[in-house]
């Protein structure tokens, strides 16, 4: 997979397959308009409004699957509105 570009859902099906709830966000991430690109080792979710900030880092090795699927829904239900809130 070339850098920067969006990855699919069976690309994220592949990356994530030990990691059913992460799977399952990145799948309503990329459903929701929002661009998964793999930057390095690691992968970046970017909003579908482009605007910097609205960004946030996912893990191909989540500690704790259900805390960052958790994480990645609030952050897909924070945009457009409210980007000020995304970390």
């Amino acid at each position: 997979m070339a850098s920067n570009v969006p990855i699919t859902k069976a690309d994220a099906s592949r990356v994530w397959r030990g990691s059913k709830e992460t799977k399952d966000a990145v799948h309503a991430l990329i459903d929701a308009g929002w661009e998964v690109v793999q930057q390095g080792k690691h992968y970046r979710a970017w909003c579908p409004c482009k605007v910097e900030r609205a960004n946030t880092s996912v893990s191909c090795t989540p500690q704790n699957d259900g805390n960052l699927a958790r994480r990645l829904m609030g952050v897909k239900d924070k945009c457009p509105r409210r980007h000020q809130l995304i970390h």
